[in-house]
């Protein structure tokens, strides 16, 4: 997009005058530097240098801007010391802000009827200009540059003397960023461990922790949004609530209550993968600081149980962090201010061994009949102190899961058919392998 700004009406067409070529080193023209930190506005001096040349009838040029970096609106050039007095016959200021293409072009004539100039003279504020810094940039640095490539045709960078157009020498300049706040986020997988049955491929549920930390904070941050891929011949996701997902950080905000708006996408464009975006509070009241490593949510998987069978040697495999997954897309990133701060990942490791004996099974079955009641209860108590019938699989006998068939399994069962108490470990109700290894599990008829 152009806008433009006129100073009287004439012609780009009085610039059509003889041109010289080579750079004048008796004209400079400079961009002054400047600091600031994200968010904030910086201020540039667009001087000329020419003590030693002579007087200058108008000027014409053009000035570049990453506008990944920097923004520049129609209003924030303005006419510096050196001109506010000066008569002109034409001078218009067009601000481009086209991605790719940003910056400020400006065309001037002075008055030839009076016979205006400038006397030479250094250190000649021209213009100045108010540049808005990024909230959400990372750079350290980033150079404003006069340039030849705006405008339709490109404005080149010129003076008037005496007729004849003068090709300055251009010295840029360069507006340094000072990470303060907003600085740099980095998001963590934690390296897990699981196992897989050699036969059946099946094993029990583990799961990532996902932590994140600020370089250069603290900030307060109202949202999040993140990306994973992960190979899923070696490993599948688990598709979770929220609110199982959910801790630390996040699950403390809004009084314990967790984050106001927690969506996850299990089965996302790009993938396999996952995406989720999070919005503490949806009225703006809930912020968290990254200043130190702190744990978000945590993401399960399960061995792929179809491609693993028959394996009997460890694999390895990554949780890769992905900017490139969703439509749209959703690059992982923190909110900060309402602007979006990018973040970069550390992966994480899953590595998965082979054992025998992970068939699956429902937790609490003792007696492998399909179902947890009053039955199982006495199934472990003739077991444990009657000599009776040893469960087929140990495993599903092991009802919470703690290594052991004791009575205390058999109080869990108790406790959850008659109390309401806690319900045995996973997998319950539905058949699945638990995290236990070298428990003995030769069958268990009432799971496929």
């Amino acid at each position: 997009m152009r806008k433009f700004m006129f100073i009287a009406a004439a012609s780009l067409a009085l610039f059509a005058m003889p041109v010289v070529n080579a750079q004048d080193p008796d004209y400079n023209v400079f961009v002054s530097d400047a600091m600031g930190a994200p968010g904030d506005t910086v201020n540039l001096a667009f001087e000329l240098d020419f003590a030693d040349g002579a007087a200058i009838q108008g000027y014409q040029w053009g000035v570049c801007h990453d506008d990944a970096v920097l923004s520049l609106e129609d209003g924030d050039v303005l006419n510096g010391a050196a001109i506010e007095t000066v008569s002109f016959t034409f001078q218009a200021i067009s601000v481009f802000t086209d991605p790719g293409a940003a910056g400020w072009t400006v065309g001037a004539l002075l008055n030839v009827i009076t016979g205006a100039t400038i006397a030479p003279a250094d250190d000649q504020e021209m213009f100045t200009a108010d540049y808005d810094i990024d909230a959400g940039t990372l750079e350290d640095s980033t150079v404003v540059e006069w340039c030849e490539t705006l405008g339709t045709p490109a404005v080149t960078v010129r003076v008037i003397v005496s007729s004849d157009e003068i090709e300055p020498v251009s010295n840029d300049g360069t507006v340094s960023i000072e990470q303060v706040g907003g600085g740099g986020f980095t998001f963590f997988a934690s390296d897990v461990s699981g196992e897989f049955d050699t036969t059946t491929g099946s094993g029990a549920e583990f799961s990532t922790t996902v932590s994140i930390l600020e370089d250069g904070g603290p900030s307060e941050s109202q949202g999040l949004q993140m990306g994973m891929s992960y190979d899923a011949s070696v490993i599948d996701i688990v598709v979770q609530d929220g609110d199982d997902m959910v801790v630390g950080a996040l699950a403390d905000l809004n009084g314990g209550d967790g984050p106001d708006f927690f969506g996850a996408n299990f089965d996302p464009v790009g993938g396999p993968g996952f995406t989720l975006g999070v919005v503490y509070n949806l009225t703006g009241g809930e912020f968290i600081e990254f200043s130190s490593e702190l744990d978000v949510y945590t993401i399960a998987f399960v061995p792929s149980a179809d491609d693993l069978a028959g394996t009997d040697m460890e694999v390895t495999t990554e949780l890769t962090w992905n900017d490139t997954l969703g439509d749209p897309v959703l690059p992982n990133s923190v909110v900060v201010g309402g602007d979006s701060v990018p973040a970069v990942g550390e992966n994480g490791t899953v590595v998965l061994t082979p054992v025998t004996g992970l068939l699956p099974h429902i937790n609490g079955d003792a007696n492998d009949d399909g179902v947890v009641n009053n039955l199982d209860a006495f199934f472990l108590i003739d077991f444990q102190f009657q000599a009776g019938a040893a469960p087929n699989c140990d495993e599903a006998a092991d009802a919470n899961d703690d290594g052991v068939i004791d009575n205390l399994d058999t109080l869990l069962v108790l406790e959850y058919v008659y109390l309401a108490g806690a319900a045995p470990a996973a997998p319950f109700p539905a058949c699945g392998v638990s995290g236990t290894s070298g428990a003995s599990c030769d069958v268990f008829e009432n799971c496929p």
